[in-house]
C-alpha cells in the first residue's frame, strides 16, 4: 500500500507530506483526516473480491484519489452517491457477504466525503469489512486490519 511519510511538525501547524510528486505542506488537521480516508479505504479494499457491484469498486478509487489530491469534491460527491446507490441495491438483491462488502465501500466513500465523520466511518468500513468475510475468517480479517494500521503509522 502507498502511504504518505510525514516530516516533522512545522511550528505554524502544519506537516509536509510526500506524494509520488513533490512534497507539499497541509494542514496537520487535513494529514489526521487524510489518513482515516486511506484506511477507510485499505479496510474496504480487503473485501473488493466479493464486491459485486462495480460502483462501489469506482468509489473506493476515487475516494483513493481524493484522498492523494488527484480527485475533485465533484468527483467524490458523484461517487459518494454511486456507492450510496450500490450499498442499498446490494441489501435489496445480492447475498449478505456481498452486501456487507459494499458497505465498507459506501462507508469509505462516507469518510471520504465527510471531514466531521473520518474516524466514525472509518471505523464502520473496518467493522463491514470483518462482517462481509465468512464467520471463520473474521479473526484473519481484524489481523490484516491490524497490520494495515500498524503500517500506516510506521510509514
Amino acid at each position: 500500500m502507498s502511504t504518505p511519510t510525514l516530516s516533522t511538525l512545522h511550528s505554524d501547524g502544519t506537516v509536509t507530506v510526500w506524494d509520488s510528486s513533490a512534497p507539499r505542506r497541509i494542514s496537520a488537521a487535513d494529514a489526521y483526516l487524510r489518513s482515516q480516508r486511506l484506511l477507510a479505504v485499505a479496510f474496504a479494499r480487503r473485501v473488493q473480491l466479493i464486491m459485486r457491484d462495480l460502483r462501489s469498486i469506482a468509489a473506493l478509487d476515487v475516494a483513493y484519489r481524493h484522498a492523494k489530491g488527484k480527485a475533485t469534491d465533484e468527483e467524490l460527491a458523484t461517487a459518494h452517491s454511486a456507492a450510496r446507490d450500490a450499498a442499498w441495491s446490494a441489501a435489496n438483491f445480492y447475498s449478505k457477504d456481498g452486501g456487507r462488502a459494499a458497505y465498507a465501500a459506501q462507508a469509505a466513500a462516507d469518510a471520504a466525503v465527510s471531514a466531521s465523520a473520518a474516524m466514525p466511518q472509518t471505523r464502520h468500513a473496518a467493522a463491514e469489512a470483518v462482517r462481509a468475510v465468512p464467520a471463520r475468517s473474521a479473526r484473519t480479517e481484524l489481523v490484516a486490519q491490524g497490520k494495515i494500521m500498524r503500517e500506516m503509522l510506521t510509514a
